[in-house]
Parts: C-alpha cells; sequence; structure tokens
C-alpha cells in the first residue's frame, strides 16, 4: 500500500512539474512604484490627447514575443492622428476608428493626471495616472516563461 501510495505520489509530482514547465504568454507592466503581470491576449490603452483633450484609444493583441496595434480609435481628428489604417464601421458612437497592423517589441508609455492614462482589458480597468507621479514611464512588454514563473509574480488584477 506504501509503495503504491508512492507510486502515485511521484506521478503526480512529475505531471506538477510538467505543467509548471508549460510556457504562458502574459504582458510584464513595469513602473519605477510597481510590477505586475496581465495574462490576457488583448488589452488597450486609453488617454486624453494634450491638444484637443478627446480620448483615443489604441487596442493591442499580443502573443509573449510582440505586440501588434490592430485598430485605433478617436474621438477626434487633430495633431498626431494618424493617417494610415483601413477605416472601421463597427466602432463605439462618438468615435472614428482605423485598422491597423503594427508590430513592436514593447511599449514606453508616458502617463500623467492631464492625460488621463488607462490600461483596459477583458477583466481589468486600471486608470493607471491615480497613482503614478507625473510623467512616470509605464514599460509594457509581452514575454513568454514557464508557468510556474507566471504564478510566483504578481498579477496586475488581483486588487
Amino acid at each position: 500500500m506504501l509503495r503504491t501510495l508512492s507510486k502515485w505520489m511521484l506521478i503526480l509530482g512529475s505531471i506538477l512539474l510538467l505543467v509548471g514547465l508549460l510556457p504562458v504568454n502574459y504582458l510584464v507592466i513595469n513602473t519605477p512604484q510597481m510590477r505586475c503581470y496581465l495574462r490576457v491576449p488583448e488589452f488597450s490603452l486609453q488617454w486624453r490627447h494634450s491638444v484637443e483633450h478627446q480620448l483615443w484609444q489604441e487596442h493591442y493583441r499580443h502573443n509573449g514575443h510582440t505586440l501588434l496595434l490592430y485598430q485605433t480609435w478617436l474621438q477626434t481628428f487633430g495633431a498626431g492622428t494618424p493617417s494610415q489604417g483601413e477605416a472601421l464601421a463597427n466602432v463605439p458612437s462618438g468615435y472614428i476608428g482605423y485598422a491597423q497592423h503594427i508590430e513592436l517589441t514593447e511599449l514606453n508609455w508616458v502617463v500623467s493626471r492631464r492625460m488621463e492614462g488607462t490600461i483596459n482589458s477583458a477583466n481589468w480597468h486600471f486608470p493607471i495616472y491615480q497613482t503614478l507621479p507625473d510623467y512616470s514611464t509605464v514599460h509594457i512588454k509581452p514575454t513568454q516563461s514557464p508557468l510556474i514563473l507566471f504564478l510566483l509574480g504578481s498579477a496586475c488584477n488581483d486588487g
């Protein structure tokens, strides 16, 4: 009986070890004040334009290695308005949308109270500008690592 139990414990331990080594994709969000992980395939950055004072949203997907900016939503045209991309018909009321295809390895985003920078995902809405000093840099990078490393980190949407 003890021998059978030991055999099953060894099998279970081996399975758990293998599961812990499975690669997972997630985002690392890093600022001078915090570092956390977000395990979602898509997210958006939203902010208020400094000249036009209208909301902009950039929508990203990631695969653990690169970020893909696939949509941009704007409440108005103004300074710095993207000029490339196909117009989208299905955007929220009050927005103009463009399909994009811009690949990036990471994002460095400077936030302040005036621009009201917010990170959004399906299960998380984080007005990051409320927690950081003005002109703080938010570093967002997709990464892939074993599940155990992800589980040992701090999830952004925990609190």
